[in-house]
């Protein structure tokens, strides 16, 4: 019926494609985001434990789990990841040796011959979770985890079928849940931002980060811009490490 037929074509309206543009992940994030890394070569999820030593295969898979933060379970691994897409902000140092505290959300795309579908990653990370709740219509689960001497709180939701949302800090998570399901204009990282000049959108990893976003920097500096404006092009680095 007609009726059907426009109900249908409603709901496809509010359903999440399979793939989006990293400009489109980036458009989810919030406005304080202070920094962004995007990984965007297929990367396989080990387990921490069976990483051999540092190699040219290895690289991308240690960037994407750094900056996704996911933590060494079983239950991440094999998981082929298309794209990764960090963002951050509010560091903040650890209290002794580790990686510094922060607000920020990674979105997780899997490759449609992933092994590990993102059912079967939620159902790991359910089975060690400490809680679950609903959020923005979501199912989110809990995970607190002590690194080192910190605690740390992640949060798992999917997003659609092939994308899962990762979080360390439930505010960020609810910023990107609600400005993906709008049509809100980008306002972290616009294309009038400096430092776009220098990237190479295409590379398989990339990463940004605006200072003048960094509240501590004010103590020690009358202008947070300045390390980013003057002579940019000497910090190009064409090694996967480097903006």
């Amino acid at each position: 019926s007609v009726s059907s037929s426009a109900r249908a074509v409603e709901a496809q309206e509010h359903v999440h494609p399979v793939t989006v543009s990293v400009d489109e992940m980036i458009r989810w994030m919030p406005a304080d985001t202070e920094s962004i890394t995007v990984t965007q070569a297929p990367v396989r999820l080990s387990a921490r434990h069976a990483w051999a030593g540092v190699g040219p295969e290895t690289v991308l898979d240690r960037l994407a789990d750094a900056s996704a933060l996911l933590p060494d379970y079983d239950w991440s691994k094999g998981a082929k990841l298309a794209r990764v897409v960090s963002g951050s902000r509010r560091f903040s140092l650890p209290k002794n040796l580790g990686p510094f505290l922060f607000e920020g959300c990674s979105i997780l795309e899997f490759a449609s011959d992933s092994p590990l579908t993102t059912e079967q990653l939620l159902k790991g990370i359910s089975a060690c979770s400490s809680k679950t709740f609903t959020l923005c219509g979501k199912e989110v689960v809990e995970v607190v985890r002590e690194i080192d001497e910190d605690s740390w709180k992640f949060y798992a939701c999917a997003l659609s079928p092939n994308v899962v949302l990762w979080a360390t800090d439930a505010k960020f998570l609810t910023s990107v849940l609600q400005r993906s399901a709008s049509k809100s204009p980008r306002v972290a990282f616009t294309e009038a931002f400096p430092l776009w000049r220098w990237i190479d959108r295409e590379a398989d990893f990339w990463g940004l980060r605006d200072y003048s976003k960094i509240v501590e920097l004010h103590r020690y500096m009358n202008s947070p811009s300045s390390l980013i404006e003057p002579d940019a092009s000497l910090y190009r680095d064409k090694k996967p490490v480097g903006y």
